[in-house]
């Protein structure tokens, strides 16, 4: 678990500390899910993430990162600056964690990061780092009317 930081100024930093221990740690998917790689027979074991993906327990980046969700800075606590170097930590770590961010290009990295922040409870499949695959995660439907974006930045309004 990522100790409680200080509350003030090293707040973020105790976060980017904490993130970049566990990209030099990562938890190892056999080891925190109930789908366990070993437990297939012989010839299954080259598609072990694919039946983790399928038949694995979902997991929050709040578990994964054990970085509770409240732990996160509100934007009005951050500098911008701050705000930008957490959320390429963040997003560099979920990635090396093997997922994949869909977001519009030139969206602002303060939306980038309430959008992660969000995400941060919801669960979802965990292959590990150096695998085969990647975990899509989406923020827009496609739908318009229940894009989280500004219309300017996504192009599901485009149509519009």
């Amino acid at each position: 678990m990522c100790p409680s930081p200080k509350p003030g100024p090293n707040h973020v930093r105790h976060l980017i500390e904490h993130l970049r221990e566990l990209s030099n740690n990562p938890p190892h998917p056999d080891e925190i899910d109930s789908f366990k790689s070993y437990d297939l027979p012989p010839e299954l074991q080259e598609f072990a993430d694919a039946e983790r993906y399928l038949h694995g327990d979902g997991f929050t980046f709040a578990k994964l990162t054990g970085i509770h969700q409240n732990q996160l800075p509100e934007l009005k606590h951050m500098t911008d600056a701050e705000c930008t170097v957490l959320f390429d930590e963040i997003h560099r770590l979920l990635t090396y964690f093997a997922y994949e961010f869909v977001f519009p290009d030139n969206l602002p990295v303060e939306l980038k990061y309430e959008a992660l922040k969000k995400e941060w409870l919801e669960p979802h499949p965990y292959i590990g780092p150096g695998t085969n695959g990647i975990i899509g995660v989406e923020f827009c439907s496609y739908e318009p009317k229940e894009c989280p974006w500004p219309a300017k930045y996504c192009t599901c309004h485009f149509d519009d």
